[in-house]
């Protein structure tokens, strides 16, 4: 569940990154709503097809050194985008908002994970 919201919050701050950092030339959103339920799509998104789409493309990952999992990552954010019309993205946007989101991500589950953490020595 840490997990899931992990990829919502990531989803949500990396369109806010984007459209506040590069304007109109790489994420647009008309509402925070739009930005609320594109969150939620591609954390769903991440949390569910992710894995498996990985597992799958798992021998090409390898043999393009992990590049293409900047691939996978940009066509969830994009996909995610098609799915709530009140956001717009450009293909370098869907790649750097990729790479921030699933870099979040990473930072937000390290911080809130319960198994990751270690006690405080006494």
């Amino acid at each position: 569940m840490i997990r899931l919201l992990a990829y919502i919050v990531a989803g949500m701050a990396s369109v806010l990154i984007l459209g506040t950092l590069f304007g109109d030339r790489m994420v647009t959103y008309e509402s925070p709503f739009a930005v609320l339920v594109f969150g939620a799509a591609l954390g769903l998104l991440e949390y569910f097809i992710k894995p498996i789409v990985a597992f799958i493309s798992l021998p090409i990952t390898c043999l393009t050194f992990g590049l293409f999992a900047l691939i996978i990552n940009a066509a969830f954010f994009e996909l995610a985008a098609w799915v709530v019309p009140q956001i717009d993205v450009t293909w370098l946007g869907a790649l750097v908002g990729g790479v921030i989101s699933s870099v979040l991500a990473g930072i937000i589950y390290s911080i809130f994970d319960e198994e990751t953490r270690r006690e405080p020595l006494q």
